[in-house]
């Protein structure tokens, strides 16, 4: 639902950004971007859409018409096309999945990936359709920026600038695995540059990470209090999917791969278990008591009835 009020209200941009040629339809694993619509001329700078002259038929009919008649209705596209309802969707998919075109909604993009099987909610009264592309909202082009654009020194600036808001601490591990971004060699000059004006820090802020690091001034004060604090004990679970899994980035051990039924087990903030699949592994030695406790915390899951639809339960 919050998706949905964010898109739906015009705030947020939903949309494939980076393209693989060897992607022909929107899986479970589709990196989808969110944009701020205010910061959607700067991250059209790094959008790597794909080519419409690679598209089948269908969908070329389908960005053609939205080239000609602009945001449009899923009906009214049917409709004027004189296209199957399965064949637009297909068509529509693979839009998605070459990075060409989005929806008001986020609803469009749960319907081509949730299977049909669980678009539908079985009640005692009557069947209800959960997620339709007729809800959906518009679809439209994401616009392009013009080839006769390059990246200027306040566009990698303010580049820069998010990230740092987003990490707090930046480095080169972890700009690599941000998607669509200018090189590291790109960045590091602006990050020179607003060191040397006194806007950031640099130093070595994170251990056992090689190369330059920088970060915003409140940063290094709140890792020093961090460091300080007391440990409590505290144990944390995340979705392997987060963006916070940094495993094997700025702590130990391998990886774990970003998919939905993966978790991670954080105790004190350092990483301590990990399910996997349906395996559940110890990145450290627990007595009886504690391997208990932290094997129940990462099987067990508190998913809202409402959700459990869209996620398949457990199969999506």
């Amino acid at each position: 639902l919050w998706l949905d009020v964010n898109c739906l209200s015009g705030n947020y941009l939903w949309g494939r950004f980076s393209h693989h040629h060897s992607a022909k339809g929107p899986i479970k694993t589709t990196p989808i971007t969110f944009i701020s619509r205010n910061h959607l001329d700067l991250w059209q700078h790094y959008r790597k859409p794909g080519s419409p002259e690679d598209l089948s038929h269908g969908a070329q009919d389908i960005w053609n018409y939205l080239t000609e008649n602009g945001a449009s209705f899923y009906n009214q596209i049917v409709q004027d096309l004189q296209m199957l309802k399965v064949k637009a969707e297909e068509a529509l998919a693979e839009l998605v999945s070459f990075g060409l075109v989005t929806s008001d909604s986020f609803t469009g993009l749960r319907a081509l990936l949730v299977p049909d099987k669980f678009k539908i909610s079985h009640s005692r009264r009557r069947r209800k359709a959960i997620f339709n592309l007729d809800e959906a909202g518009r679809w439209s082009i994401i616009p392009n920026v013009s080839d006769e654009e390059s990246l200027t020194p306040e566009t990698l600036k303010q580049t820069a600038n998010i990230l740092l808001r987003r990490y707090g601490v930046i480095f080169r591990k972890l700009v690599d695995r941000e998607k669509s971004l200018p090189p590291w060699r790109e960045l590091v000059r602006t990050f020179r540059l607003m060191e040397a004006r006194g806007e950031i820090r640099g130093g070595r802020f994170v251990s056992g990470v090689w190369g330059e690091q920088y970060a915003l001034k409140e940063a290094v004060a709140q890792l020093r209090k961090v460091t300080k604090a007391p440990k409590t004990g505290k144990l944390v679970i995340i979705s392997a999917t987060d963006p916070i899994n940094l495993t094997g980035i700025i702590t130990p051990g391998n990886r774990v791969p970003a998919q939905i039924n993966n978790r991670i087990l954080y105790l004190d903030g350092e990483p301590v278990a990990v399910k996997a699949g349906k395996e559940v592994s110890f990145m450290h030695t627990p007595d009886k008591a504690e391997e208990w406790k932290w094997h129940h915390a990462l099987v067990q899951r508190d998913i809202s009835p409402k959700l459990k639809a869209y996620l398949g339960r457990g199969n999506f």
